[in-house]
C-alpha cells in the first residue's frame, strides 16, 4: 500500500493503553482482595459452626426435633399438633437425615448450614445496599462471630433457619422497595419475597414478630413517600400471609395447651 505523503499510515495497533492497563490491574487486585476477605469470614464461620458438633448429647428440644424428624412422613403433623409452630422444620430434618444419617454431628449440620448461609446473604445484602464490600465485608464478620447465632447453628431446632428466612425476607423486600420498575416486570420478584414471607411465618411464630415490623416499614413508606416499589412490598407481604392464614388457628391452639407433645403431663 503506497503511503499519502502528508498523512500518517493507519496503525494496526489495537492492544491496551498502559492506563487501561493500570485501570484494570487495579480492579482486578480489588476484586481479588473483596474475595480472599469473603473467603476468610465464610472459612471463619464454617469452622466456628461445624467443628465438634457431636462433641455433647442432644438435649431435651433437640431429642425432640430429632424425635419427630423420625417419625413417618405422614405421622409428622399430627404428632407436631401441640407444637406452636408448623412442622416446617421436622420435614426438612427429615430429609437432610435421609441424606446424612441421625449422628450428633449430621443433625446439628443443617442448622450449621442455615447459618453459614446467613452469613452469606448479610454479606450479599450489606454489599448491594452499601455498595462498598469492605462494610460488606464487616457485616458478615459481626454474623460469623454473633454468640447468638453462633448457638442457634449448632442446635438441632429451628432457629437458625428462622433466622436465615427472616434475613432473606427482609432483603427480598428491601429490593422490591428499593426498585421503581412497573409491578408487570416484577411479578417474579414479588413472588419470590412472599415465599420468603410465608416461609418464616410457617417455620415459627418469631416470623410473626419479623412479619409485624416489615408491614410498619412499608406502612410508614405508603405514609410518607409511596411509590410502585412500596405497592411491589405491600403485595409480597399480603400474599405472604394469606399463605400464612391456615396455620393460625393452629398456632394459637397450640400457643393455648402449651405442652410439647413428647414431654409427660405434671
Amino acid at each position: 500500500m503506497t503511503e499519502t505523503p502528508g498523512r500518517m499510515a493507519p496503525t494496526t495497533d489495537r492492544g491496551l493503553s498502559p492506563v487501561c492497563l493500570g485501570i484494570w490491574s487495579a480492579q482486578a487486585r480489588h476484586t481479588l482482595l473483596d474475595g480472599t476477605a469473603l473467603l476468610l469470614v465464610m472459612l471463619a464461620a464454617g469452622v466456628l459452626r461445624f467443628v465438634m458438633l457431636d462433641a455433647r448429647e442432644l438435649f431435651r428440644d433437640e431429642a425432640g426435633s430429632w424425635l419427630l424428624a423420625s417419625a413417618a412422613w405422614h405421622e409428622i403433623v399430627p404428632r407436631s399438633a401441640a407444637e406452636p409452630y408448623a412442622p416446617v422444620y421436622q420435614f426438612l430434618l427429615k430429609a437432610w437425615m435421609s441424606l446424612f444419617g441421625d449422628s450428633h454431628a449430621a443433625l446439628r449440620a443443617l442448622s450449621g448450614a442455615a447459618g453459614l448461609m446467613l452469613v452469606g446473604v448479610t454479606w450479599a445484602w450489606a454489599r448491594q445496599a452499601l455498595g462498598s464490600s469492605v462494610p460488606a465485608v464487616i457485616a458478615a464478620g459481626l454474623v460469623a462471630l454473633s454468640p447468638l447465632a453462633l448457638a442457634n447453628s449448632r442446635d438441632v431446632r429451628m432457629y437458625g433457619l428462622e433466622a436465615l428466612l427472616i434475613l432473606l425476607a427482609w432483603w427480598l423486600l428491601w429490593r422490591l422497595l428499593a426498585d421503581r420498575r412497573p409491578l408487570p416486570q416484577r411479578w417474579a420478584a414479588i413472588l419470590l419475597a412472599a415465599a420468603a414471607v410465608a416461609a418464616e411465618l410457617w417455620t415459627l411464630p418469631t416470623g410473626v414478630a419479623a412479619f409485624a415490623l416489615q408491614l410498619a416499614v412499608v406502612g410508614i413508606l405508603q405514609l410518607r413517600a409511596p411509590h410502585l416499589g412500596v405497592r411491589a412490598g405491600g403485595l409480597a407481604l399480603a400474599a405472604g400471609l394469606v399463605a400464612f392464614l391456615p396455620g393460625i388457628p393452629r398456632m394459637l391452639d397450640a400457643a393455648s395447651v402449651q405442652q410439647p407433645y413428647w414431654t409427660p403431663t405434671p
